[in-house]
């Protein structure tokens, strides 16, 4: 039986450079560029979470500044004694630059090709620069698409139904990147074996090669490592559901001193169950690990509670986990949702970021709305809700229960969390309006189509800031806007995924409008940004070589400075390997892919 390696090196794939990298429909809509799906019949663990671990897809029933003063007007120097004469030639203002739509070659400003454009401004006495193909890339980024699409990363050997993209996660600084693919296995000779992997990949400047591929020590059929993963700093978490007759298990890798990922710790619920699936949901911030157990038992309704009787059967709950000054991971709180009741899936997910955590309970059944209303009653079926806790020294308290201001039947709010600082966006994939765009109507009750909340703290209160629906929201298909959400260290970029999204645009921009059958399912994002308060739809997105039942956007995540992308699509088909490879190959059906770009303005 042929294994892979639990940790691989560095050099295991050799990326492709930036220039080799293809560049498919970047903001066109051209035919000649899309590509049939040749996916494998769907067995029913496709999705990562809804039929596997409970907590995904929830819309196909199962988204040196120049002087502005003036120009140097010649005034003698009246400070010392000029013993030089006095200079009354022409003022020296430095080379003359190239105009716009020329590049600099060899010293001199030489004009663009055909259909290529440049900005004015170039340095003919710098390096050589070069000009643009005339796109929405262009337009919007002020790059070529080859540098908006940065790279299309395929694990180094894909095979059919691996899931490859089900989760993902950025570090901060955008320079490494965490792929769950939770159907994927060491040994390859095992189709659907389940065990799961996660790859490492790590960028030099544009080019990323992948660096590691994780598997855990005690790797074994169904454990579904890789259900979810997480970064901070040199500390990877990966979650697997299905470990112990889906007690569940997460994870902990550590980067040691030659770059290597080692497994450092395996964690656990301190009440481990069968079939709480510890680790469906996880997210790390420097020595704090949260994880979410959103099929866990205990009816108890206070922190670090009872957590011993099996009274409320998949009432949920989330550990938190701190590293001590030994670098030794061990629990410290149990938290459980103060109304916790039958089937509310809280922990459903889970956010952290410095002493602020989230945790979304996307089937509590109250019936309230907006903030700390009443969550004792039970009168609207899985409507959903997220409560906020906040930590002082080593103890962790209640600081708010937010609930949707359109709280609605089956609208599963709480689905997936982003909280940076003061901000904290929250996903409801189930919910109706039929409007679109930023601040929509959300009374107009409609098909399940999706909405994005965001809410802002300002001292120790909550309050809703901005409700936002997909910008091409029709009620005549469920786009599942809010399958993935992450916001940018500032809070200011918001990234939302639309995994059944089906228009048959392709790249940047593309027409959002043209609803194809043979594009069903294929996915977009989108990235919403605020400026003194206001958000705005910024960007419109699609995989590069989109086809139907792709579902680009199940997962996606964003740098800090918001200045990169990563959109997972697990069931993606490409049969080619590693990096940049060929877009057009689909012989390996619902492997999946990640896509990585550029986006800052």
């Amino acid at each position: 039986m042929k294994f892979r390696s639990a940790i691989r090196p560095i050099t295991l794939v050799a990326a492709l450079t930036l220039a080799a990298a293809p560049v498919v429909g970047c903001g066109g809509d051209d035919d000649d560029k899309k590509q049939t799906n040749n996916t494998l019949a769907d067995t029913g663990g496709s999705d990562a979470g809804a039929e596997d671990t409970g907590s995904n897809d929830t819309g196909a029933e199962d988204t040196g500044s120049e002087d502005a003063a003036a120009d140097d007007a010649g005034t003698e120097d009246t400070g010392a004694v000029d013993t030089g004469g006095e200079d009354t030639g022409p003022e020296d203002t430095g080379p003359a630059l190239c105009a716009e739509n020329e590049r600099v070659e060899a010293g001199a400003c030489v004009a663009c090709d055909s259909g290529t454009v440049n900005a004015a401004g170039d340095d003919p006495t710098g390096p050589d620069t070069e000009c643009f193909t005339d796109d929405d890339c262009y337009a919007v980024l002020g790059v070529d698409c080859e540098a908006y699409q940065e790279a299309y990363i395929k694990a180094d050997s894909p095979y059919a139904q691996d899931f490859f993209g089900n989760a993902v996660d950025l570090s901060a600084d955008g320079k490494t990147l965490v792929v769950g693919a939770f159907w994927d296995e060491p040994a390859t000779e095992i189709p659907n074996f389940r065990s799961g992997m996660a790859y490492v990949f790590e960028r030099d400047g544009t080019t990323w090669t992948q660096q590691a591929a994780l598997v855990a020590d005690n790797y074994d059929e169904g454990h579904k490592f890789g259900t979810s993963v997480a970064i901070s700093g040199a500390t990877i978490v990966v979650g697997a559901t299905g470990v112990a007759s889906s007690t569940g298990a997460a994870y902990v890798f550590d980067r040691d001193a030659q770059g290597d990922w080692i497994q450092t710790t395996m964690l656990q619920a301190s009440n481990a169950g069968t079939e709480d699936e510890f680790g469906n949901a996880v997210d790390i911030d420097g020595d704090t690990i949260v994880v979410g157990a959103f099929k866990e038992d205990s009816k108890t309704r206070t922190i670090d509670g009872d957590g011993t009787n099996d009274e409320a059967p998949d009432s949920g709950a989330a550990y938190v986990f701190e590293r001590d000054a030994q670098g030794a991971w061990a629990q410290s709180t149990y938290l459980k949702a103060a109304n916790a009741g039958h089937e509310d899936w809280y922990g459903a997910s889970v956010a952290i970021d410095g002493d602020t955590i989230a945790v979304g309970v996307r089937q509590d059944d109250s019936d309230s709305t907006g903030v700390d209303a009443d969550a004792s009653n039970n009168n609207l079926e899985d409507a959903g809700s997220v409560f906020v806790y906040t930590r002082d020294g080593q103890s962790w308290a209640q600081q708010a229960y937010i609930k949707a201001s359109n709280a609605g039947r089956n609208d599963s709010f709480g689905y997936k969390l982003a909280l940076a600082g003061d901000t904290l966006a929250v996903s409801a994939p189930g919910e109706k309006s039929g409007d679109s765009g930023v601040g929509a109507d959300q009374n107009l009750d409609d098909l399940r189509t999706g909405a994005v909340y965001v809410f802002t703290r300002a001292g120790t209160s909550w309050s809703q800031q901005v409700y936002i629906k997909a910008p091409n929201n029709v009620s005549s298909y469920n786009p599942v806007f809010g399958q993935s959400i992450d916001l940018s260290a500032s809070g200011d970029t918001l990234a939302v995924g639309a995994v059944l999204e089906g228009s048959d645009a392709a790249g940047l921009n593309g027409n959002m409008t043209n609803f194809q059958q043979s594009h069903t399912d294929s996915g977009a994002a989108y990235t919403f940004t605020r400026n003194a308060g206001t958000w705005t739809h910024d960007l419109y997105i699609k995989a590069p070589n989109s086809y139907g039942l792709q579902r680009f956007g199940q997962s996606l995540a964003i740098s800090a400075d918001a200045d990169r992308l990563v959109v997972g699509a697990h069931h993606e088909s490409g049969g080619s390997g590693g990096i940049n490879g060929d877009m057009t190959d689909t012989s390996a059906g619902k492997a999946g892919a990640v896509y990585m770009q550029r986006i800052a303005r």
